[in-house]
C-alpha cells in the first residue's frame, strides 16, 4: 500500500469528449435531427489529445424509436438523455421495459413496474437489472419518493443473491473427472486418491514391462 501511495501518477495524455447540452443547443439552431447529429458526430474530428465518445449504445437504442411518435413528441435534449442512460442495452428484456417506459412517459401514463422474479439466480439477476433501470427513469422525472422504495426493493434482492451465491457453494462437490467420486472442495487435484494411487501403479507397471 504505501508503494501505491508513493508511486508517481501517470500525466493524463488523453481524455474523452461526449456531447454537451451546449452543444445540442447550438445544433437545433440549425437542424433538429438526432439522425442527422449521429452523422455529423460521425464526420467530427476530435482535438489531438482527445477520444471522441463513439455513441455507439445511444445510436443502437435510437434505431428502435426514429421516426416514431416517441421521436416527434420528445424535445430533442430530453430523448437523448434517455438514450444515454447508463444500463445494459444488450439485453432484450431491458431494451422492452425501456422502450415501454419511454412510451408512457410520451403518453403522460403510469410507468410500468420493473418485473421482479427470484426463482433463479438469472432471474434475480436480471430483476435486480430491471430495477435499476426504472430507477434510472424515476431520479430522471424526479421522483424521489418511489425511488426510495425501489432502492429497498433492490437491496433485498442484493441481499438474496448473496444468499444465493453462499448455498450454491456450501452444496458445490467437487468430484474426481476419471470416477465421479466425490473429493475434498480445497483439493488442488481434480482426481481423488484411489484414481491417483491407481494411475501411477499402471506407469509403474508399464516401465516394468518394457525393461
Amino acid at each position: 500500500m504505501t508503494k501505491l501511495l508513493e508511486k508517481e501518477d501517470k500525466p493524463v495524455e488523453t481524455f474523452s469528449i461526449a456531447p454537451t447540452s451546449g452543444i445540442f443547443e447550438r445544433f437545433q439552431n440549425y437542424h433538429r435531427s438526432l439522425a442527422v447529429f449521429f452523422e455529423l458526430w460521425d464526420k467530427f474530428e476530435s482535438p489531438k489529445g482527445t477520444n471522441k465518445a463513439s455513441l455507439s449504445e445511444e445510436r443502437e437504442l435510437y434505431e428502435y424509436i426514429r421516426d416514431t411518435e416517441i421521436e416527434a413528441r420528445l424535445p430533442m435534449m430530453e430523448l437523448y438523455g434517455f438514450l444515454h442512460l447508463p444500463f445494459s442495452s444488450r439485453e432484450p428484456a431491458l431494451i422492452e421495459q425501456w422502450l415501454e417506459t419511454i412510451r408512457a412517459i410520451v403518453a403522460d401514463a403510469e410507468l410500468p413496474e420493473p418485473p421482479v422474479k427470484t426463482a433463479s439466480l438469472e432471474e434475480l439477476e436480471l430483476s435486480y437489472k430491471a430495477i435499476g433501470l426504472h430507477l434510472l427513469f424515476l431520479y430522471k422525472l424526479g421522483r424521489k419518493t418511489e425511488a426510495v422504495y425501489w432502492e429497498r426493493v433492490r437491496t433485498g434482492l442484493s441481499d438474496d443473491v448473496h444468499e444465493f451465491l453462499k448455498s450454491e457453494v456450501k452444496n458445490y462437490k467437487k468430484k474426481c473427472r476419471h470416477c465421479g467420486k466425490g473429493i475434498h472442495v480445497e483439493s488442488p487435484y481434480q482426481i481423488c486418491d484411489s484414481c491417483y494411487s491407481a494411475r501411477n501403479r499402471k506407469k509403474v507397471d508399464n516401465r516394468d514391462h518394457w525393461r
